[in-house]
């Protein structure tokens, strides 16, 4: 009887895919054999998916820990043009997407679709991650390649809470500049309570105050108190 032996190419696929199952699973010492095996790190599957990818999606965060230090490209994109932290912010991992950002991962690059990582959890409204990547200097603004934003893909799928975070965040920041044209068409939009309701509004009236943004103070003064 003869024994039939594995090729290096079959050998290194194997090794490949129990890498990829291995990072879904955060599966460390399954990452490590993986690897040793002749596993690629920075090889995809038929998708371009990689195995940072894989582990950010699965909220694996000692995975993505340990692939980031064995030299993962942390802003790789798909074949769809998504990267390791749009898949961790689509999921909501909140620890995974502040360890990518932390590393290094660029918050603005978009999908083949216009998309960025701000989008992607606004549109499946996990707030907590909206809330991190805003914090870590992601533009609200950015729009799609269908045009919408951030707000307005929270706002379409019914997300109410993310929609109101993002519009107080859009207000604030026109009356830090003094976008009069920017909040007036907040308030007057399905949004605008968001703004008339004392703590954003008043909020917003300090900064238009502090800034010496007359236009605004004078706008919102009359939107708020009635004066």
């Amino acid at each position: 009887m003869t024994t039939k032996r594995i090729t290096e190419p079959t050998a290194r696929s194997i090794a490949q895919t129990n890498l990829y199952a291995s990072a879904s699973a955060g599966d460390l010492k399954g990452i490590v054999d993986a690897l040793r095996l002749w596993a690629d790190i920075n090889h995809g599957d038929e998708n371009k998916v990689r195995a940072l990818a894989y582990a950010a999606g699965y909220g694996r965060v000692h995975a993505v820990e340990l692939l980031l230090k064995r030299g993962a490209a942390i802003d790789h994109q798909d074949h769809y043009g998504c990267t390791a932290l749009m898949y961790a912010a689509m999921a909501g991992h909140l620890r995974c997407v502040a360890l990518l950002i932390k590393a290094g991962a660029r918050v603005e690059i978009k999908s083949s679709k216009g998309l960025t990582a701000l989008m992607v959890a606004a549109m499946e409204g996990h707030l907590s991650t909206v809330k991190c990547i805003v914090g870590y200097g992601a533009d609200i603004l950015t729009e799609a390649a269908n045009g919408e934003t951030a707000l307005s893909m929270a706002y379409r799928n019914g997300h109410k809470n993310v929609a109101e975070y993002l519009t107080g965040c859009i207000c604030l920041h026109a009356a830090r500049i003094g976008d009069v044209q920017a909040i007036d068409a907040l308030v007057n939009c399905d949004r605008g309570t968001v703004i008339t309701g004392k703590r954003i509004g008043l909020t917003a009236l300090r900064l238009a105050t502090k800034y010496e943004n007359k236009a605004v103070v004078k706008y919102l003064k009359k939107h708020i108190t009635g004066h």
